[in-house]
């Protein structure tokens, strides 16, 4: 089995085992699958927006927030990804500033992006 089949097999059982991700293809897999299988809520606290993880999932942000589920992303350092991040600032738009579904936080200024 794949990375991936074994990542997606483990997600449809509910498995509460941990799952080994030791390089950026492999953060890619599992927050892929995050925001495909996600109902509620997704938190992610990273580095940087690493670009090989999360540019991929930039064209996944606006599905997952139109099924309603709310993205929460703390992030330690200057985003690497600038397509995601662009994405979430694209989005920002069509929301009243109280109502977004989702936020980017930046650890290292303590800023709040929106």
């Amino acid at each position: 089995m794949t990375y991936e089949e074994i990542v997606r097999k483990m997600s449809e059982l509910d498995s509460d085992e941990f799952i080994s991700n030791s390089q950026p293809a492999h953060a890619a897999i599992l927050y892929r699958i995050m925001f495909e299988r996600a109902k509620h809520k997704i938190s992610i606290f990273c580095h940087n927006l690493n670009a090989v993880v999360f540019d991929p999932l930039a064209e996944h942000i606006k599905p997952v927030v139109d099924r309603g589920v709310r993205i929460s992303i703390i992030v330690q350092e200057t985003p690497e990804s600038k397509i995601f991040k662009n994405k979430f600032e694209e989005l920002s738009f069509y929301f009243s500033p109280n109502k977004l579904p989702f936020f980017i936080c930046y650890a290292s200024t303590n800023k709040i992006c929106d």
